[in-house]
């Protein structure tokens, strides 16, 4: 375990406690990745996310974190289970890794905060590797997301699951991409991000079968009730989380 988990916030970040304290004191919201109440969360620049002031966990990221704790339930699952996270978000890391301890693998093409650096299209792990394999937000971003697909039905154990998260069109039945859209300025007008290579439709879940996999969706107002989703200001439109096994 990384002794610097063990340093109370207060002493690592004194400014930023004293500044949380102060400035969010109350309960009306409550984030479920730090467990911590506040008055309000922060408002992006944009306006249409707010971040935790003690994590700076976004509201996908509470969405995501109130499935695998409540629906899930990751921490009743053994040490032993072995689970690749790939382009781990920072206010998990710890959680994780003090849980499954080296069974915890995280993974990313740059970073250089990772166990280790790979494209998710040709991974270096053995066939069923995996018990859990959890990749929110990144499928976007790769130009063969088939064959990365492809790649976490390979390396999944035939009992394990793949969470897999992607931002949606829900006004698109098929996906939209075309790989000749190449400059950053085009791919923000087509595709809504400069990193982005496509915009997913409804037929994403095709893609998974396509790939071997079999999938239930999870929307994001069928989970939790309203109150609890309005505590940790998780926001209509949160999206879906695709829960897949082999077939």
């Amino acid at each position: 375990m990384n002794i610097r988990n063990r340093i109370p916030s207060q002493l690592k970040y004194p400014a930023k406690w004293l500044r949380n304290k102060l400035y969010y004191r109350g309960n009306k919201r409550c984030c479920p990745v730090c467990s911590r109440e506040v008055s309000h969360f922060i408002t992006s620049r944009e306006g249409h996310d707010t971040k935790c002031p003690w994590c700076d966990s976004m509201a996908r990221h509470r969405f995501v974190w109130l499935y695998l704790d409540r629906s899930l339930r990751l921490w009743d699952f053994p040490a032993s289970t072995k689970i690749l996270h790939v382009a781990p978000e920072s206010a998990f890391i710890g959680k994780f890794r003090n849980h499954f301890g080296t069974n915890y693998v995280t993974s990313d093409l740059l970073s250089p905060d990772v166990d280790i650096n790979c494209d998710i299209t040709r991974m270096p792990f053995g066939d069923g590797e995996f018990d859990l394999i959890y990749c929110s937000h990144v499928l976007e971003h790769v130009p063969d997301d088939r064959a990365a697909l492809a790649e976490f039905r390979r390396t999944l154990s035939p009992q394990g699951r793949a969470i897999i998260l992607v931002p949606i069109d829900e006004t698109r039945e098929a996906t939209y991409e075309d790989p000749s859209i190449v400059s950053r300025e085009d791919r923000l007008k087509e595709f809504g991000q400069e990193d982005h290579v496509r915009v997913y439709g409804r037929d994403f879940l095709d893609r998974l079968s396509d790939a071997g996999l079999d999938c239930r969706e999870l929307r994001w107002n069928s989970l939790f009730t309203p109150e609890l989703m309005g505590k940790a200001e998780i926001l209509p439109g949160a999206g879906s989380i695709f829960e897949c096994s082999r077939k």
